[in-house]
């Protein structure tokens, strides 16, 4: 019979499994450990505990997984960051992980359709109205861009708001259609 050692843990905001199997012969022990959990947010916690900015980080997650676009996200722990994603992106939150919060979204590759000047001038007057209507509250910021963001013909795939002064963020993407202040990025869906 082989004894089996299960752990749960959390790490930030995300649950790892750690699985440890022992096996013993009269000559030999072998232990195997399995971890079970995906594998691209691993890195981005192990690179931002490394001190790594959000360009490196969104480098080494381009590097290792070509498949997808990447969006990082790293603010000072005394700030608050929130955020809304629609169906067909992956996040990532560790809050409070090594003294930053940082937000990763995963995304296919998109090819949409999104005028950049329409689109971009309605989004960009909509976060900044957001901001000014809000000031010093990224729920409240992010909440009225989501009530808002219809009547100026707009929805996303993601919003970030956040109220930190010390903040970094990247993207690597074929995504043209996006609006950003320094308390929101808003990435354009139509």
């Amino acid at each position: 019979m082989t004894p089996t050692l299960t752990n749960f843990t959390f790490k930030g905001s995300s649950m790892s499994t750690t699985t440890t199997t022992t096996t013993t012969t009269s000559t030999t022990t072998k232990t195997t450990e399995k971890i079970e959990v995906t594998k691209w947010k691993d890195l981005a916690d192990q690179l931002l505990c490394k001190g790594l900015s959000a360009r490196e980080i969104k480098d080494a997650l381009v590097t290792a997984y070509k498949d997808a676009n990447w969006f990082v996200f790293i603010g000072d722990i005394r700030g608050y960051v929130y955020f809304r994603y629609d169906s067909g992106i992956d996040s990532h939150s560790a809050l409070g992980l090594c003294g930053k919060n940082m937000v990763v979204m995963r995304y296919a590759l998109l090819n949409h359709e999104c005028n950049e000047v329409i689109s971009g001038t309605l989004a960009t007057k909509l976060i900044d109205t957001a901001v000014e209507e809000n000031p010093g509250n990224a729920l409240d910021t992010l909440n009225y861009i989501r009530a808002n963001e219809a009547h100026y013909g707009l929805s996303h795939h993601f919003i970030i708001t956040w109220t930190t002064l010390s903040y970094r963020w990247e993207n690597w993407a074929n995504m043209g259609c996006y609006a950003y202040n320094d308390q929101v990025f808003y990435f354009i869906k139509s």
